[in-house]
């Protein structure tokens, strides 16, 4: 540009010549550097730092720092050449990068193991000698970031390990164990807390005899059902075995804590019964003897012959009453009196004759309960009119199992799940009427439970837990369904 401070130019021509100028990159680099930083596994990144040196007139140049690691990425020193080391990003909103030489220094990002150490404790646990060890438990806390980290919890201990207590550091405690199978666990300090075994002692197993009760009277013919209650605290029997004096009689079926065993024809006289338990360590125990007794006929007693009272007179009869007790705990379909010695007489109301057709009998086809004594009336038609001098025979009617038992449905009250896999009955009864229980698989086929149960007025209970009531336990099955059937009253 020309100066002209007297106004000369004007005598002149004026030629100019311009020149190049050249601006070059500054001769300091601008260094931008990423501070070091650390933070624990599991937590997030913190805000990074650095610095940006040799920036020159206030160029808007600025710059974030970040890192590819997220929080789970395992404990590391991850240094400038690595992927997860901390890297300026700069921003340059005028463009102004092209005037420097830029230099980048990468920071070093060290993950340390997690704050918080893994805590996993065993929980106490306690079992009786020869008893296998329970399924233990415990605690597992403190995994982060969704590691696939698992606790398992066991014992040396085996069922022959003495009764004790067995704490930490015994191998008999109760030992925590961690299952890794992704490899985290370098990322954390692992606390283990072991748990305390107790093994109590244990004693002989117990049993008693439930059914039948000391003193019963059964008749000969009859199946007597064995059944015994046996608990052992150690949880595991060997064998049991139900003893006619010193006779085995045989296996019987086990539904723990009930041993059941069905036994027929028994000679008539004493029989004692008796039961032996042996559990898996050989401790063994022997019940109180059940004594019973077998007759050959039922008890019975008869009246003297009426012969001569208004009701002779007027059907020209004679009449005599018999009584029948049923000494037996088990309820008898019927009973049946044969007559026997009638030589100048015929049983006028007989039910019919035996299989010789030579005796006569009569048959009473209602329930004798267990204890109950029946009253049945005898008639005579005697053409001369003496008296005779009979003598008895008395048969009891074994139970049968109907199909479809007659009768009038009852509503069942309820029906609710027992231990052991057992099914209650709640169900409404008449006093003295019969019932009969029915069971069935599939709503079509149905059996009849025996005995029938004799209502006692009000509320009753029955339970099924499987033979000798019902053909097979109720958890046997997939489904069993229950109907009550009221039978007529005579």
């Amino acid at each position: 540009m020309l100066s002209d401070p007297g106004y000369r130019l004007t005598n002149y021509t004026v030629v100019t010549n311009r020149s190049t100028l050249t601006i070059s990159k500054t001769t300091t680099p601008l260094i931008v550097s990423a501070d070091s930083a650390s933070r624990p596994y599991g937590q997030a990144n913190p805000m990074f730092s650095g610095t940006i040196s040799n920036l020159l007139n206030n160029d808007a140049i600025t710059a974030i720092y970040v890192s590819a690691a997220i929080t789970n990425t395992p404990v590391s020193t991850n240094g400038p050449t690595t992927a997860n080391a901390i890297y300026p990003v700069l921003s340059d909103p005028n463009g102004c990068l092209a005037n420097y030489t830029l230099v980048t220094n990468a920071g070093t990002l060290t993950i340390t193991q997690a704050v918080a150490p893994i805590i996993v404790t065993a929980t106490n646990a306690s079992r009786r000698f020869a008893q296998p060890n329970p399924v233990f438990t415990g605690t597992l806390s403190n995994v982060l970031c969704g590691d696939r980290i698992t606790a398992t919890f066991s014992s040396a201990a085996t069922l022959t390990t003495p009764a004790g207590v067995y704490a930490p550091p015994s191998p008999n405690a109760i030992t925590p164990h961690l299952s890794d199978p992704d490899g985290r666990l370098g990322n954390y300090n692992v606390t283990a807390i072991g748990g305390t075994l107790t093994i109590a002692p244990v004693n002989p197993p117990t049993v008693r005899i439930i059914s039948p009760t000391n003193g019963s009277v059964f008749l000969v013919g009859m199946d007597i059902l064995l059944m015994a209650e046996v608990v052992d605290t150690n949880g595991v029997i060997a064998s049991v075995n139900f003893y006619d004096w010193n006779t085995n009689l045989g296996t019987p079926i086990s539904a723990p804590p009930l041993y059941s065993l069905t036994v027929s024809n028994l000679t008539a006289g004493a029989h004692r019964f008796a039961v032996e338990v042996v559990d898996i360590i050989g401790r063994t125990n022997r019940s109180a003897n059940v004594d019973v007794n077998i007759l050959t006929s039922l008890p019975c007693s008869a009246s003297a012959i009426d012969t001569n009272s208004l009701e002779v007179w007027q059907t020209g009869l004679y009449f005599q009453d018999f009584w029948v007790t049923n000494p037996t705990p088990v309820t008898l379909r019927g009973v049946r009196v044969e007559v026997l010695g009638l030589t100048n007489a015929w049983l006028w109301n007989a039910t019919g004759t035996n299989s010789g057709g030579y005796v006569p009998y009569v048959q009473f086809n209602g329930p004798v309960i267990g204890g109950q004594t029946q009253k049945l009336r005898l008639e005579y038609y005697v053409p001369d009119g003496s008296v005779p001098s009979p003598t008895f025979n008395v048969l009891w009617l074994s139970s049968d199992n109907p199909t479809n038992a007659a009768g009038t449905s009852v509503p069942i009250g309820r029906i609710s799940p027992f231990v052991n896999g057992a099914m209650l009955l709640d169900f409404t009864t008449i006093a003295n009427r019969q019932y009969y229980i029915q069971y069935s698989t599939d709503l079509v086929t149905w059996n009849t439970s025996l005995p029938a149960v004799i209502g006692r007025g009000g509320v009753q209970q029955w339970m099924d837990y499987g033979p000798p009531l019902t053909l097979t336990p109720p958890a046997d099955t997939p489904h069993r369904f229950y109907r009550l059937r009221l039978l007529p009253s005579n």
